[in-house]
C-alpha cells in the first residue's frame, strides 16, 4: 500500500485506442499500424495513475459511464491503485479516442466525449477536500471543477490546474484559482498575447494578478515558469522519444506528488521533467509511467537546473 502524499485528481477519463505508424498520413488514405493498444486514459485519470506509481494515495474523482467502456475504466484505475470511490456515474457514453503515434513519439488525437457529461455541474462533497494534501484538476470537467478550486483558494490548499485547450471562459477562469496553473503551449497562446511563452505568461499574470506560480510546458524544449516576476527555464532529459501520448497528465500528476512530498518549484519541475520524459520512452500511453525509483536513477544522471531567462 502506497503511504505517498495524499493527492486527488479531478477531471476525465477515457478509452485510448492507440496506433503506433512510422508517419502520420496527411492526406486522406489507408495505412497499416506496426503495432496497437487499447488502454484508459484521460487528463486526471492519467495524473492519478502516475501518483499512484510514483507511491503517492491517489484517489479519482471524474464522471464515469455505465457502459462497458466506463467498466473498464474504473477497472484500470483500481488496478493501479487509485482509489475510485468518489466517482460521479452517468448515463452517457464513455469519453473515448483514436490517436496515431508516430516513430518520433508525436502524436495526433481525435476524441469523443459527450458534452452533456462535461457541461453539467456536478455538488462534489467539498468538505472531503480536507483530507487531500495536493487537488490537482483537470479542464475539462471545468464547470465542475471550479467549485473544487476556488474551494482550495479559500483553504490555502496546494492544487495543480492542468490548463490545455479549453473554452477561453475555463482557462482565464481557473487557472488563477490553482496554487500552480500549468499551461500547456497551445493553451497559453490561447488566452495571451506575447511571441515567448514567457511574454504570453507575464501577459496572463498582467491580466490576474491573483494567480499561483504559472508554467507552460513546452515538449522537447522543456519547461518554463514565472516565479516571483522572475521567468525561469528547464530543459528536458535527454531520451530517444517513442510516444508522448499522455505525457502532459503524467507532468502535472508528477508535479502534484512532488508538491505533496514538500519540494519546491525547482524541485517540482525537474522531478515531473524526468518522470514525464520516462514515460516517452514507451509505447502505450499512460501504460508507460515510470517509477519513483526509476525517476529517481535518471535524476541522479541528469544535471540540468533551471535557468533563469527574464
Amino acid at each position: 500500500m502506497n503511504t505517498g502524499p495524499r493527492i486527488l485528481c479531478v477531471g476525465m477519463a477515457t478509452i485510448d485506442h492507440v496506433f503506433r505508424l512510422t508517419t502520420i498520413p496527411q492526406t486522406a488514405t489507408k495505412v497499416r499500424a506496426n503495432d496497437y493498444v487499447r488502454i484508459s486514459g484521460g487528463m486526471a485519470a492519467n495524473a492519478a495513475v502516475a501518483v499512484s506509481r510514483l507511491g503517492g494515495q491517489a484517489t479519482f474523482w471524474g464522471p464515469i459511464s455505465h457502459d462497458a467502456n466506463g467498466e473498464d475504466i474504473l477497472t484500470e484505475l483500481n488496478k493501479e491503485g487509485v482509489n475510485i470511490d468518489g466517482v460521479t456515474r452517468v448515463d452517457q457514453r464513455s469519453a473515448v479516442s483514436a490517436i496515431l503515434v508516430d516513430a518520433t513519439g508525436e502524436r495526433m488525437v481525435c476524441g469523443y466525449s459527450d458534452p452533456h457529461t462535461f457541461d453539467e455541474v456536478v455538488a462534489l462533497p467539498l468538505k472531503q477536500l480536507a483530507n487531500f494534501d495536493v487537488v490537482h484538476a483537470d479542464c475539462r470537467w471545468w464547470k465542475t471543477v471550479r467549485p473544487v478550486l476556488t474551494a482550495t483558494k479559500a483553504r490555502r490548499q496546494p492544487s495543480v490546474f492542468d490548463a490545455d485547450l479549453a473554452p477561453n471562459e475555463a482557462l482565464d477562469t481557473l487557472a488563477p484559482l490553482a496554487s500552480h496553473a500549468i499551461f500547456s503551449q497551445p493553451g497559453l497562446a490561447r488566452v495571451t498575447n506575447g511571441a515567448t511563452p514567457a511574454e504570453q505568461l507575464r501577459d496572463f499574470s498582467r491580466r490576474h494578478p491573483d494567480h499561483g506560480l504559472l508554467a507552460v510546458t513546452l515538449g522537447a524544449e522543456g519547461v518554463v515558469w514565472l516565479e516571483a516576476n522572475e521567468v525561469w527555464q528547464l530543459s528536458v532529459p535527454p531520451i530517444t522519444s517513442i510516444d508522448t501520448l499522455g505525457a502532459g497528465d503524467v507532468f502535472h500528476g508528477a508535479w502534484a506528488y512532488a508538491l505533496g512530498c514538500g519540494m519546491n518549484n525547482a524541485a517540482c519541475a525537474r522531478f515531473a521533467s524526468a518522470t514525464a520524459a520516462l514515460k516517452c520512452t514507451r509505447f502505450g500511453g499512460r501504460s508507460g509511467t515510470p517509477s519513483h525509483a526509476e525517476v529517481d536513477t535518471l535524476l541522479a544522471q541528469w544535471g540540468a537546473q533551471p535557468q533563469r531567462i527574464q
